[in-house]
């Protein structure tokens, strides 16, 4: 068996660059053509228990790679932001642009905190017993 992400994989070698399309976004037709097996080959491993499951927990680590990535960036984006819009010489027009996108940040990262505190709030009445925060953010990055 190989190992992908920590996981068993199936001694087939084409599984993993199949896991691996499917996981990335490629639809199972175009998946089984990355990993050269044949459309009814695809089909059938794209319902099997243990594919799913690598699928998704190789799209749970994109997604954590993804956020982790963005979060760096929006500290540079903001310095940047800051610094034109604190910046005499730039131009009227990039200094209220500037402004008005940390306005608009702002006031997402203070609605999102506060839906967080509430959030602490129902589960700490419900128990603590459900974690509705993994059940949000399972919801919020479902593919639609």
């Amino acid at each position: 068996m190989t190992e992908l992400y920590g996981e068993a994989m199936s001694e087939d070698p084409r599984r993993e660059p199949f896991v691996i399309a499917l996981a990335s976004g490629r639809t199972v037709n175009d998946s089984g053509t990355v990993a050269a097996v044949s459309r009814s080959t695809a089909q059938r491993w794209a319902l099997e228990p243990g594919v799913i499951a690598e699928v998704d927990q190789l799209r749970a680590e994109i997604r954590q790679r993804t956020v982790a990535l963005l979060a760096a960036g929006a500290i540079t984006a903001t310095e940047v932001l800051v610094e034109i819009a604190t910046n005499k010489k730039a131009g009227p027009t990039a200094r209220v642009s500037a402004s008005r996108a940390l306005l608009s940040e702002s006031r997402a990262i203070v609605e999102m905190e506060d839906l967080r505190r509430r959030l602490d709030a129902i589960e700490h009445a419900n128990g603590g017993g459900t974690d509705l925060r993994a059940e949000l953010a399972a919801l919020l990055t479902e593919p639609t």
